[in-house]
């Protein structure tokens, strides 16, 4: 057998991206889905995949993957599973595949479907969510609109599959004007909404009857989950009217009663309410959200509200237990890696409706932990190791048989269960003949002290093939998003590319990093470019002082938030030989009316209005200050980006190209804030390394 060889771009995209695993009802199987890139033809595909538990490695693959399958669940009594896809025409559709084998069968709806699949407890109702038209009768965009202005949007509204169909596509609207009457009229990933919103609905599993819309109102519901008893289903949405939604930015727990379609509010406050669960006796929903103590950056947690009938009153944070409080740790999927897809984090119940099942995020870490409904210390089920270990998604049988997709450092996610015994059984080993191939660097983790003495956590992975003699290594300082992200022990391909390409890197967890509680989050607000600056900068300080790297020949780069603080650092400092800032927030003035989240990150973080706040948004913005750059800066930027709009980069380069510097913009045409196109992404990772290779 070959040594393995260090990595190239395009060993990218034959890395398998596992997600969504769910177990069957007996706790026997679990459906998962499977994701590629494919750059030839510049689209991902997915598939449906099945492993039987305590089975090593013996995953199969039992959808095409020719499209986009996803979201499998399981029928109550384990015969088939629904997925979504968009196979037949581009559409996004229900389909329903036998457990035993055999062909899906397609359930037709004339809407789209969003997500939020889930079926009924007979096993004869399945339920989605999808966008669709919401206006009332007699509804007119603004008072005053010409005549006709009703019929324009409702023609925007109508639905529409992928432009690969465009013959089953209904006839182009006669005009294209989009009126904004609402302060949050746009999504990152999304788009526009027009005059859409997101509803709950329900079809039959046999599909012998059309979908039937259980919500209404000019509203977004989402993630739909029936009750044991199979006539009520609980849901999040916020229903407050106009801007008064807007600006509350959360959704309220409601349930809906299936047969005289009255919806009762369970639970509303001051924070955001998802992904709810009944309790199997029917008695509670556990739920993921927040009660908003600490503004839009308190971290998720795992909730239990009790249901006392449609006719109680409605309930606030305080009549609910927050099962996940003890650890003051985030109960989500943090840690990300360019290999995983993003899990949302969804509590499940024991059998026993008196125990819980959450994940938790810790300094680097995740792990399913399970807590008592009544109350006490949460215990973690699944265990770490040398490398670290960060989950993307579990699901818990009734006999307590857990299903999680897992990773680490130098190993990509694969399938595992863990069974009542508390053993481990790895289900899957769809990356293993990729990883015998490659080389994959060792990854140093490292504890230094940040501004003010704060211990940080930090990483490091050295760079392949530096010769003995040769001297030390030139380094790139990653810095990672939010700024309430997590760098975590999961493998990081782009990172591990520099590091085949000559260039070791150094990553940390600076303050305002989720994973050592809300105090360490609360840390960075409203001083950007402050604290946080001085702990990422004494990171690498770290690297270099303890003769790793050269400190002569350093790059910088990040994405969103990473990309703010490197187009701050650049302004700071001329310690870095290069620079490559990604999807940035350069004049977080302007952002703030430009973003889809400006008003309230902008309210939150910086903090205040710019009308009222001013000095405080101009002062840690890096346009202020490019006169002081001396550092070449290379920029890259989705042109559809909601969450930090194109406009930062073009204000940014403009000032450092209008003074002569060394400044290059490349934009990625029909991406939003984060690449999605493989071609784009291979080109993101080529473009990177050649900058600092050729810089440092």
């Amino acid at each position: 057998m070959p040594e393995p060889r260090p990595l190239k771009v395009d060993d990218y995209f034959r890395f398998r991206m596992l997600s969504e695993p769910a177990l069957s009802p007996d706790g026997r199987r679990v459906a998962f889905t499977v994701q590629a890139g494919d750059p030839e033809k510049d689209e991902s595909r997915s598939a449906i995949w099945l492993a039987e538990v305590g089975t090593a490695d013996g995953a199969r693959q039992v959808t095409a993957g020719t499209s986009r399958d996803r979201s499998p669940v399981w029928s109550p009594d384990g015969s088939h599973i629904a997925f979504i896809s968009d196979r037949a025409d581009g559409r996004a559709q229900i389909h329903i595949l036998p457990a035993a084998g055999g062909e899906a069968r397609r359930v037709e709806t004339d809407e789209p479907v969003q997500g939020g699949l889930c079926w009924s407890p007979d096993g004869a109702t399945l339920a989605f969510t999808a966008r669709v038209w919401s206006k009332p009768d007699g509804w007119a965009p603004y008072p005053g609109a010409p005549e006709g202005d009703t019929e324009r949007a409702r023609a925007l509204a109508a639905p529409r599959g992928s432009q690969a169909n465009a013959a089953s596509q209904p006839p182009k609207p006669a005009s294209d004007v989009k009126v904004i009457t609402r302060l949050l009229h746009r999504m990152d990933g999304i788009g526009e909404y027009g005059d859409r919103r997101n509803h709950v609905f329900t079809v039959p599993a046999d599909g012998s009857a059309k979908a039937t819309r259980l919500t209404e109102g000019d509203f977004d519901h989402a993630a739909p989950a029936f009750a044991p008893d199979g006539r009520h289903v609980a849901l999040t949405a916020n229903r407050r009217a106009g801007d008064a939604a807007d600006l509350a930015n959360h959704m309220d727990l409601w349930v809906v009663d299936r047969g005289s379609g009255s919806l009762s509010l369970l639970l509303q406050g001051d924070g955001p309410v998802m992904n709810p669960a009944w309790s199997p006796d029917g008695r509670h929903i556990a739920f993921n959200g927040h009660d908003g103590h600490a503004g839009r950056k308190t971290s998720a947690a795992c909730w239990v509200v009790a249901w006392d009938g449609a006719d109680a009153p409605a309930k606030s944070f305080a009549d609910a237990r927050c099962l996940s409080a003890p650890l003051d740790r985030p109960a989500s999927y943090a840690g990300g890696s360019d290999l995983r897809q993003q899990a949302m984090a969804q509590p499940e119940w024991a059998a026993d409706s008196r125990h819980v099942y959450f994940p938790v995020s810790s300094e680097g870490d995740t792990a399913v932990f399970r807590a008592a409904v009544e109350g006490g210390a949460p215990t973690a089920l699944t265990a770490t190791g040398p490398n670290g270990r960060t989950l993307a998604g579990f699901s818990v049988a009734a006999d307590g048989t857990l299903a999680y997709v897992a990773g680490d450092l130098v190993t990509p996610d694969e399938l595992y269960a863990r069974g009542p015994d508390g053993r481990e059984t790895r289900l899957s080993a769809l990356n293993t003949p990729l990883l015998a191939e490659l080389h994959i660097q060792p990854v140093r983790r490292f504890r230094y002290e940040g501004a003010d003495g704060m211990p940080m956590d930090g990483w490091f992975i050295p760079a392949v093939g530096v010769p003995a003699g040769r001297g030390l290594p030139p380094c790139v300082l990653n810095i990672h998003g939010g700024p309430h992200g997590m760098y975590g022990n999961a493998l990081q391909f782009g990172m591990q590319l520099y590091a085949a390409n000559g260039l070791a890197v150094v990553y940390t967890n600076p303050r305002g990093s989720e994973g050592y509680g809300q105090a360490f989050v609360d840390a960075c607000s409203g001083d950007w470019g402050g604290k946080d600056y001085v702990d990422i900068s004494k990171g690498l300080d770290h690297a270099i002082a303890q003769g790793w790297v050269d400190g002569a020949r350093c790059g910088v780069t990040g994405w969103s938030y990473g990309g703010f603080m490197t187009s701050w650092t650049i302004t700071q400092t001329g310690r870095f030989k290069a620079a490559i800032a990604g999807a940035i927030v350069a004049n977080r003035h302007s952002f703030y009316g430009t973003s889809d989240i400006g008003v309230h990150f902008g309210e939150g973080e910086f903090p205040g209005s710019p009308w009222e706040n001013e000095d405080g948004h101009l002062a840690r913005s890096a346009l202020r200050f490019a006169t002081r750059v001396t550092t070449p800066v290379m920029f890259l930027h989705g042109e559809g980006d909601l969450r930090c709009p194109i406009p930062q980069t073009e204000e940014f380069f403009t000032a450092l190209r209008r003074q002569g510097k060394t400044a290059v913009m490349v934009r990625y045409p029909g991406e939003f804030h984060g690449l999605q196109k493989p071609r784009h992404k291979a080109d993101r990772m080529a473009r990177s390394v050649a900058w600092f290779k050729h810089h440092l």
